[in-house]
């Protein structure tokens, strides 16, 4: 196989986005515990709700970004360089704009609307200087977002994985130091900012080995910025909505039920979301990948992608998923302690099985997207939203944190019709029912053995949180291990993991 075909440069790629997925999980697990406690479950609550209203607030671009990459990726592969240099002049006049208007947000809400939010009016005056902070952080942010862009859209996962872990790095380290010199959120948004603006310059640096002939500056190009918003807006419409979807609860929890209880339900919900977050970080890359393959007409390898990419997704997703409700309670009770164990294990289990389903959509929004099928993802995310949004009324309020977790599987339990539709509307699949057939009864014949091996053996080694860090990820490990030991791999997904993990000591120098 040679090392540029597609199913290696797709396999590297799914490995730098993983790395750029898994990298803060290593830090999530030692520097939470330490913030939570040194700012208290409130603070914290305020901490979640300022990242939860940055994604919001990525949203006022109309679908732009989404676009964005599509057009780019699309003129890369085309080689069509004068509209590309006008695209990205044009993309850099128009997040200036979107990083301004997203600061006066911040501005406002910091200094007007704290008390709407059930924020103490003792902390007002010092959390306002942590919103304005985050609206800094969001300006510099969107105003490099044509650099960042760039790379993504071109299929160069190693840059995008590299800028990204330098600044988590850097921000998640100086989070830890001054949260144990006694620092609150104010300091932690000041650092937050001063991360970002690293983020912008490295960026800014990269873009030459990615595009070495081409400036972005600032220009206007009407017919350009039309095309890219003539798709951009039916895509911000399905951007809302499946952005409603993942932090929808998260926005609306403190305003019902107040922020304390957003800390419990999104720490439960930060574990649950690990086996999204994987198959999501793997599955980024088809965006920008089937946008290539489908501007070139082949449809045949479009279908064979998302076989192939779907079968491991799968896979992928039983494994974490597994393991997080085997290990539930332990992992709440070594990591944040017994009570937040006693108050969010039911929480956990259930967006387990939430993030499940939400594990295979978001892959397959990604693939939808390269396609090109806004409408049929238009009219799913907003049907999925507007379920999710009357279970939260509904649900919040009687059954608490419990009840926005039910919301929350409610919002998605229609995502197998929407795979339906897919294969057999969009890509004209045959066989799939054979195909499901053949692969969940594989998963639960794999899952119900490792579920008797979890509950014989692995259970009792986990004793404190050093040996949770150990056995966990064993864990998921051995279940893909089992998976093999049973024979369920398909040879040429076998044969792709091997020739990649072969190449890799090449990559590194190692050897020759």
């Amino acid at each position: 196989m040679e090392i540029e075909s597609l199913s290696y440069r797709t396999f590297k790629n799914a490995t730098y986005s993983f790395l750029n997925y898994a990298w803060p999980i290593v830090f999530s697990i030692f520097i939470t515990p330490l913030v939570v406690h040194r700012l208290g479950v409130v603070e914290y609550g305020v901490y979640v709700f300022l990242f939860t209203l940055t994604g919001f607030l990525s949203l006022i671009d109309f679908g732009f970004t989404l676009s964005l990459v599509k057009h780019i990726s699309e003129y890369a592969a085309l080689k069509k360089t004068s509209e590309l240099t006008r695209l990205l002049g044009s993309a850099n006049l128009v997040y200036h704009v979107i990083g301004a208007v997203g600061f006066g947000v911040f501005f406002v809400l910091g200094k007007f609307f704290l008390t709407f939010f059930h924020i103490p009016t003792a902390g007002t005056s010092s959390l306002w200087v942590a919103f304005l902070f985050a609206g800094l952080a969001f300006f510099f942010n969107s105003t490099h977002l044509t650099h960042s862009i760039v790379p993504y859209a071109m299929q160069r996962f190693d840059i995008v994985t590299k800028v990204t872990i330098g600044q988590l790095t850097f921000f998640n380290l100086a989070m830890l130091v001054a949260v144990l010199l006694g620092f609150k959120l104010k300091i932690i948004f000041v650092l937050y900012a001063i991360s970002m603006v690293g983020w912008a310059l490295a960026f800014r640096i990269s873009l030459k080995k990615v595009l070495p002939d081409i400036h972005i500056g600032f220009a206007w190009d009407a017919a350009e910025v039309s095309k890219v918003y003539k798709f951009g807006i039916l895509a911000a419409i399905t951007n809302s909505t499946f952005s409603a979807l993942l932090q929808l609860d998260k926005f609306l929890i403190p305003i019902l039920i107040g922020p304390a209880q957003l800390t419990y339900y999104s720490l439960a919900g930060n574990v649950a979301q690990k086996t999204a977050g994987v198959t999501g970080s793997l599955g980024s890359i088809f965006f920008p990948l089937t946008s290539a393959v489908f501007s070139r007409g082949d449809m045949k390898k479009v279908g064979e992608i998302y076989k192939k990419a779907f079968r491991n997704l799968t896979l992928i997703a039983a494994a974490f998923s597994s393991s997080i409700v085997f290990f539930g309670y332990q992992i709440l009770y070594f990591w944040l302690g017994k009570d937040f164990a006693d108050r969010s294990v039911a929480v956990l289990i259930i967006l387990t099985g939430t993030y499940f389903l939400f594990s295979l959509y978001s892959p397959l929004y990604n693939f939808l997207l390269g396609l090109g099928r806004i409408k049929f993802l238009t009219i799913a995310s907003v049907s999925l939203a507007s379920i999710n949004i009357a279970l939260i009324f509904l649900l919040v309020p009687r059954g608490g944190i419990v009840g926005a977790a039910w919301a929350f599987l409610g919002g998605v339990i229609l995502v197998p019709v929407l795979f339906y539709w897919t294969e057999q509307k969009i890509l004209g699949l045959s066989g799939m029912a054979v195909f499901y057939f053949t692969l969940y009864g594989k998963l639960i014949i794999t899952t119900i053995i490792y579920y008797a091996l979890v509950k014989l053996f692995l259970l009792r080694l986990v004793t404190s949180l050093p040996t949770l860090i150990v056995v966990g990820p064993v864990s998921v490990m051995f279940y893909f291990i089992l998976y093999k030991i049973l024979g369920f791999y398909e040879a040429e997904d076998w044969d792709l993991v091997l020739s990649f993990i072969k190449k890799i000591p090449a990559r590194f120098g190692l050897v020759k």
